[in-house]
């Protein structure tokens, strides 16, 4: 049974408080071998399990609570699986390079590496080789939820140049995307046939899509005359592929019949670039400066907002747009930043810090439901880890190796916290669980204390190098005893109706709503009581109608406070609002048997859609000339809503009578 509770707008605005965090050290798993280890890469899977590889050397021991060992027969790679309570599921090893690895809904893993000669790629019983050409070979292996292999493909050359993969990503198909840079020519088909490209200067981008059987379905090669690279790839839930790189001269980035080419000046320029599923362009971005950057991350939130990582030198300009938005590093050499922008590339903030020394940089950016952002990296030096008004600073101590941080930003990037790992060490990646706990993997040189929230939990070196950790940590403060299934917002023209949903609640006091105009600065505009307790499905409705009617879209968020004054914020949601214009007619009005809509010229393409006050969503209709008519003679008598879409992305409301 679903209870509907209904509220109606309140005038209601004050500033948010800030608020404290702080991380508890949940579990450390430390892997060890005699010589080199690393741990490089985590992925979460359905929230239940985590996939982490790395490297060892020598006899590694992956059971946190017995003994599983891996003998290594030299510098090898690791794909493990464990539960997120830190019990292994099982462990498999390759004898080369395994940069990266995405997991798909199934629970299937694709691990991408590099290798030359010849290698067998099957980490059980059997064998299965493949063969390199003179220079570096991509490769790609699946392995099944249950740590079988299933197949493994190669892509390259047989005569002269190599391939450098840098990230995979899958989407909810299970297509596999790859990106990386290569020279020459190459053959990016794994089976029979040949689909060759080549590169236009000594290091050209390549990013290709393949099937979940490992077939080729498309290959794009961008670039300039000099050296060009892609560091990530991500995709969204259309299968729009979005990379992250730099490049260097004038690059094209449309691998199409046509040409897009930004320059980078006199230095390396970094870039994000947005295709489509097929590989078709649809925007670059360049960080131009006067000198070097690059981007390392990119990932999108659960809005489709784009956020990048990466580092920069001397003064840089963010904001891609004719707009210029200018920020300057501290150090001498280069500083890392993190910054987000819409889903069409458009430029929403860019938070940046660095130290008095030369080493900083972000490894991993991640964000969570509700939008907050989360970053881990390495530095030496002071760095103050506020990029606003205030001051955090964290200090390594002289010759003590690379320090690592993990820190947490909200939605429009102000500081919330962060904390350090001391003493020669590196965190390399991290992910984030639905209910807001963090896995990191990192590896280290000297004794660790993995517990930054004031206990000891230090970790020795066993081999005589480095060796690899995994760790997971819970926040405090955040968490609140609430199942919210879903927030979604209804432009009904003179006014948007927010719904959101809870499957259950306890100890929850109220629900606030939040509002912006760019997604950016936000403010109160209403207050909601809760249930307080329930295990029933409960409907919330408020409707906001203070809108202006130049305003073209929306952004709400709720905070959700229990009765103890903790809180968390949803995710945030955008509502595209139509505007009441005298192009678009519609009669009769109070209509019966027919509506007719008459546009005051005929549109290039046009879509119409309707909907019921009781929050029906009717059927949509394209229009091509300058009136449609359409049968109403069943619809039920009541208010109605008419949005017209224009092909230049244009909202247009009317409300009628059905009598």
């Amino acid at each position: 049974m679903i209870k509907h509770i209904t509220v109606f707008f309140l005038s209601l605005f004050f500033v948010l408080p800030s608020f404290g965090q702080y991380l508890t050290l949940n579990w450390a798993n430390k892997l060890t071998a005699p010589g080199y280890d690393i741990a490089s890469e985590i992925e979460i899977y359905n929230n239940t399990h985590i996939y982490a590889i790395g490297h060892l050397s020598g006899m590694m021991d992956f059971d946190p609570s017995g003994t599983y060992t891996l003998p290594s027969t030299g510098f090898d790679y690791y794909l493990a699986k464990y539960t997120t309570s830190n019990s292994l599921s099982w462990v498999v090893d390759w004898s080369t390079d395994m940069y990266d690895v995405a997991v798909d809904n199934s629970g299937n893993a694709y691990v991408l590496g590099a290798f030359s000669s010849t290698l067998d790629f099957d980490p059980g019983v059997s064998t299965v080789n493949l063969s390199s050409g003179s220079g570096n070979d991509m490769v790609i292996v699946k392995m099944n939820s249950s740590g079988s292999f299933v197949w493994a493909k190669n892509m390259g050359n047989t005569i002269s140049g190599s391939v450098y993969p840098k990230s995979i990503a899958v989407d909810a198909s299970g297509n596999i995307y790859v990106c990386g840079y290569y020279y020459y020519t190459q053959d990016f088909d794994p089976n029979a046939g040949v689909v060759n490209i080549t590169s236009a200067g000594s290091d050209d981008i390549f990013f290709a899509k393949y099937d979940n059987s490992g077939n080729l379905l498309w290959v794009n090669s961008i670039g300039s005359t000099s050296s060009d690279n892609a560091f990530d790839i991500t995709v969204d839930n259309s299968g729009n592929v979005f990379i992250g790189g730099y490049f260097y001269g004038t690059a094209d980035f449309d691998p199409g019949a046509t040409s897009a080419t930004l320059s980078s000046g006199s230095s390396t320029c970094g870039f994000f670039a947005k295709y489509s599923t097929d590989g078709n362009y649809v925007f670059a971005k360049q960080i131009l400066g006067t000198s070097s950057s690059s981007v390392k991350n990119i990932i999108l939130d659960n809005t489709g907002n784009i956020l990048i990582t990466g580092n920069y030198a001397a003064t840089c300009d963010f904001d891609p747009s004719a707009t210029t938005y200018n920020i300057t590093g501290v150090s001498g050499s280069s500083d890392p930043f993190f910054a987000k922008y819409s889903a069409t590339g458009e430029f929403n903030f860019v938070r940046s810090f660095g130290s008095n020394v030369w080493i900083e940089e972000i490894r991993t950016i991640r964000t969570d439901d509700a939008g907050n952002i989360y970053i881990v990296g390495i530095y030496t030096g002071t760095m103050d880890m506020d990029p606003g008004a205030g001051t955090v600073n964290l200090t390594s101590a002289v010759g003590d190796g690379n320090y690592s941080f993990i820190a947490r930003y909200n939605d429009i990037g102000n500081y919330n916290w962060a904390y350090q790992i001391s003493s020669n060490n590196e965190m390399g990646s991290m992910a984030i669980d639905n209910v807001y706990s963090i896995y990191t993997t990192g590896y280290y040189g000297s004794p660790i204390d993995v517990d930054v929230s004031g206990s000891t939990y230090t970790l020795t070196v066993t081999g005589f190098s480095f060796d690899a950790y995994i760790a997971k940590y819970t926040q405090s403060g955040i968490i609140l005893p609430l199942n919210l299934i879903s927030f979604t917002g209804l432009d009904l023209g003179h006014a948007i109706q927010l719904n959101w949903i809870t499957a259950s609640e306890n100890n929850i006091a109220y629900f606030e709503i939040l509002k912006s105009e760019d997604g950016i600065n936000y403010f109160v505009i209403g207050k909601v009581d809760a249930a307080g307790f329930s295990s029933e499905e409960i409907e919330y409705t408020f409707e906001d109608d203070a809108i202006n009617p130049l305003s073209e879209k929306y952004y709400y968020k709720l905070k959700i406070t229990d009765q103890d004054g903790s809180f968390i914020y949803s995710n945030i949601i955008q509502v595209q609002h139509a505007i009441d214009a005298e192009n678009v007619t519609v009669y009769p009005n109070p209509a019966s048997g027919h509506l007719i809509i008459q546009l005051s010229e005929k549109p290039i393409t046009g879509k119409v859609r309707f909907f019921s006050m009781n929050h029906q969503v009717m059927p949509e209709f394209e229009i091509k000339d300058t009136f449609l008519t359409i049968d109403i003679s069943t619809w039920s008598k009541g208010m109605y809503f008419i949005q017209y879409h224009d092909s230049g992305n244009n909202y247009y409301s009317k409300k009628f009578m059905v009598e």
